[in-house]
């Protein structure tokens, strides 16, 4: 944008053509606005997170210059759908449904690979980018994946698969032990080694911190799991011979996003800016991608069986975030996912509602059309430094790869992520942190008592470990209390 030009053709700075407004203006203004003649009221308004990083009511200024985010994807944004039903024909209904309704690419949790035919039928795999949530069999589901790509005469190169291979997430269902997780490692490195070369376009690896958001980890929580994840990874991949371009673009971040919008914003640009300091120390040539491929999808841990119509709202909170914050990929849950246990239920309403909301956010509101929207937020930068800050405090906990496998299949990173959640349960309980329909404005007779607490289309996490990461809601405690009250 070009400056002001004056009637002399010189050029003018609007910051000289206003007087600056001091902070004790802003402040006085504020607490005007709230109809109080003190500061207490102002007071009253800050809040704390989890971590202690304190949430200020006003902002005036940026202590440091703001970190280097990368750059943010130039394409529209991907809105995709969620599929995990077991039944290969409802999938392939639920896919075409969606593809027709304005979907662009799909998450398919495969059950074998002779459900991904079955699943997929009907779909132009070089129109229709497939997400593969295949768990330990990825090989063979990939091979399933290519077949179908073959009775459609595609060339490699028109097929754009992310085949998420993650042996983390493998690694805690399965209950191994650190010898086997380094020999996954070994494997997943060598399947994407070999598979990025015959298939250009598509990406192998998968970050997924969304299993750590819900099963109740912190911002800073996450941000620790997806950095130590990824630089994990990424060695892996650098021992088997990859170059650290190949290798870095074969990554791809996963995170979940919840009600609250400026924290969004916020991790996701703490995510972005922090994997390129980690990128910084394997770029010796200067040639790593600046881009930082990010996956958005809305949590699972906010969901209430009470007021259902609240967890679309709070959907349109993670939507917004996601947004705002630049990730590339937006995945919707139904706001009525926790009501499919009832057999007579009708899906399509919130189904429908779910693929809407992406592309209502970018075509009617045009959250998309902007590079970096919160750029120069005095509240957003210096949340997003403190976030960055934190991570980097928690990360020196676990300084090596190995330190890190350590930490999750010894179970002490469950431990701290049960503690977070039962720490954040506690503020819900005092209502200092507010949920609407959970712990306040909540009306007895809406309690929806479903059979199943974890119905298809909701993460599971059916872990045999006993250090697994287990998956938690937010308000269970509560309807468990409301049931309690109503059958008494």
């Amino acid at each position: 944008m070009t400056s002001p030009i004056d009637n002399s053709g010189t050029p003018v700075s609007l910051d000289s053509a206003f007087s600056p407004v001091s902070r004790q203006q802003w402040v006085d203004m504020a607490i005007a606005g709230l109809g109080s003649d003190n500061n207490d009221a102002l007071q009253a308004l800050r809040r704390t997170t989890l971590e202690g990083i304190p949430l200020e009511v006003l902002y005036d200024s940026m202590d440091t210059v703001t970190p280097s985010l990368g750059e943010r994807s130039s394409s529209a944004l991907d809105n995709r759908l969620c599929v995990r039903t077991s039944d290969a024909d409802l999938a392939s209904n639920n896919i075409l449904q969606g593809l027709q309704g304005g979907i662009h690419s799909i998450e398919l949790h495969a059950q074998s690979p002779d459900y991904i035919a079955t699943a997929l039928s009907g779909v132009k795999l070089d129109l229709a980018p497939v997400s593969l949530r295949a768990n330990h069999d990825y090989e063979q589901c990939t091979q399933a994946l290519l077949a179908l790509a073959d009775t459609q005469d595609l060339e490699n190169g028109e097929c754009i698969f992310t085949l998420n291979v993650d042996p983390v997430s493998n690694a805690l269902a399965k209950g191994t032990g650190d010898a086997q997780m380094f020999n996954e490692l070994a494997r997943m490195a060598s399947f994407t080694s070999s598979t990025a070369a015959q298939l250009t376009s598509s990406k192998c690896v998968l970050v997924d911190t969304a299993l750590h958001h819900n099963a109740g980890a912190s911002t800073v929580e996450e941000l620790h799991a997806a950095l130590a994840t990824a630089t994990l990874y990424l060695e892996a991949l650098l021992d088997n011979g990859m170059s650290p371009r190949p290798a870095s673009e074969q990554i791809v971040f996963q995170i979940a996003l919840d009600a609250d919008i400026l924290l969004g914003v916020a991790k996701i640009r703490a995510l972005r800016a922090l994997w390129q300091v980690v990128l910084a120390h394997f770029d010796t040539d200067n040639t790593l991608p600046h881009h930082t491929h990010i996956v958005a999808e809305s949590s699972q841990r906010f969901l209430s069986k009470r007021q259902p119509w609240n967890n679309h709202l709070r959907n349109l909170c993670a939507g917004t975030a996601a947004m705002l914050g630049g990730a590339d990929t937006l995945m919707v849950h139904p706001h009525d996912v926790l009501h499919r246990a009832d057999a007579c239920a009708d899906t399509t309403l919130g189904e429908r509602m779910a693929r809407n909301m992406p592309i209502i956010l970018e075509r009617e509101c045009g959250l998309g059309h902007v590079q970096d929207p919160m750029a120069g937020s005095y509240a957003i930068e210096n949340l997003t430094r403190q976030l960055m800050q934190h991570a980097w405090q928690s990360l020196s906990s676990t300084d090596t790869g190995e330190g890190w496998v350590s930490e999750l299949l010894s179970g002490r990173w469950q431990t701290r992520l049960t503690n977070t959640h039962k720490q954040r349960i506690t503020l819900m309980q005092q209502e200092q942190r507010i949920a609407v329909g959970v712990n306040r404005f909540v009306q007895a007779d809406e309690l929806f008592n479903a059979t199943s607490d974890q119905p298809e289309g909701l993460s599971t996490y059916a872990f045999s470990s006993s250090s697994a990461l287990k998956a938690v809601r937010e308000s269970q405690i509560f309807e468990t209390a409301a049931l309690s009250e109503i059958s008494s």
